[in-house]
């Protein structure tokens, strides 16, 4: 804000959303958690692959450090899964799951509502409005990259998937078909 001379648009009400989220079912909740973190372990990886040359050794060593922190993380919810997935009849996890990707559509409705606000910031930066088209192209750029990084890298991590495909009943809820509905963009 300070050094823009004014607040970048934020959403509203996001201890609200916290709690409406964790009142759903401790499964769907982990498993959105689990995802949260494998994402961040990709966008870890991705960036420093190609930066670390670049950057100072004690910074590396740092963000290294944290990343294996991070790291354990994801393996302790995998754990923490597993053992609510062997309380839970297979009814319960097809129920979870729904919960789950309902989760994944509030996400992904925050998001959209974000990349709203940051739409009115980038026009408060630039100090002049965008025309309709620049909104459209900017506004579905926003979405896509929003969607990625947020939702669809954690879906598509490796071990996500392997972690998914080991708690979740064949044929219950298909991850591509998950996937394939979020890649879609908002109307």
């Amino acid at each position: 804000a300070e050094g823009l001379d004014f607040r970048p648009g934020e959403i509203q009400g996001m201890e609200q959303a916290a709690r409406a989220i964790c009142a759903h079912a401790p499964f769907a909740v982990y498993l959105l958690i689990l995802m949260i973190e494998w994402f961040t372990q990709r966008h870890y990886v991705e960036c420093f692959r190609d930066e670390a040359a670049d950057l100072d050794p004690c910074f590396v060593k740092v963000f290294r450090l944290h990343w294996t922190e991070e790291a354990q993380h994801a393996r302790i919810d995998t754990i923490q899964l597993r053992a609510l997935a062997a309380q839970m009849s297979e009814q319960e996890i097809t129920d979870a799951m729904g919960e789950f990707v309902t989760l994944l559509g509030t996400l992904k409705g925050l998001l959209v509502q974000q990349d709203e606000l940051d739409m009115l910031t980038i026009e408060k930066a630039i100090k002049q409005p965008l025309t309709a088209k620049q909104k459209a192209e900017l506004f579905a750029a926003l979405q896509e990259e929003s969607n990625w990084t947020f939702i669809l890298s954690g879906l598509e991590h490796s071990a996500f998937q392997k972690g998914y495909a080991s708690l979740i009943p064949e044929g219950t809820f298909s991850l591509p078909k998950i996937i394939n509905s979020l890649s879609q963009p908002s109307n």
